[in-house]
């Protein structure tokens, strides 16, 4: 029962985020297009990172590289872009996970109320670090 509980929450909350995210970006489209990056590039890119997540390859590992690399995202932006990038996709592997294989209930409520903390507090801190110490603590985080 719990478990049911949880994994709507998931489809909730998420789906909450899909629909701000989609109002957000249809306001601001135009800035959006002028983005750098290619789109065609950037999706080939984000499903093979996301299978690779599956394997334990770090997704925000492997956006950092390419991001950086391509010039796609300056570093000052990486924190919220690769939060940003990766909720949807995570939500589907999270659904995918939790009701395919066993997982204790307290164990995920816990992991779940702690990244909830950690993503309402964190950005308060790193919107206001300048680029080199987001690069320190991004590169140590990433070791």
């Amino acid at each position: 029962m719990i478990l049911k509980v949880v994994l709507g929450l998931i489809i909730a909350f998420n789906g909450l985020y899909g629909i701000k995210f989609f109002m957000d970006y249809f306001k601001h489209h135009e800035e959006a297009k002028a983005e750098p990056g290619n789109p065609i590039f950037l999706a080939i890119y984000t499903c093979i990172a996301q299978v690779l997540g599956t394997f334990g390859i770090s997704d925000f590992a492997l956006g950092t590289i390419v991001y950086r690399k391509f010039g796609i995202v300056p570093d000052k932006n990486l924190p919220g872009t690769l939060n940003t990038a990766c909720t949807i996709p995570v939500a589907v592997m999270a659904l995918a996970y939790i009701s395919s294989i066993e997982v204790d209930v307290l164990t995920l409520v816990v992991c779940i109320a702690c990244q909830a903390i950690g993503s309402f507090l964190g950005p308060r801190f790193v919107a206001k670090m300048p680029a080199d110490k987001i690069r320190i603590y991004m590169g140590t985080g990433l070791m």
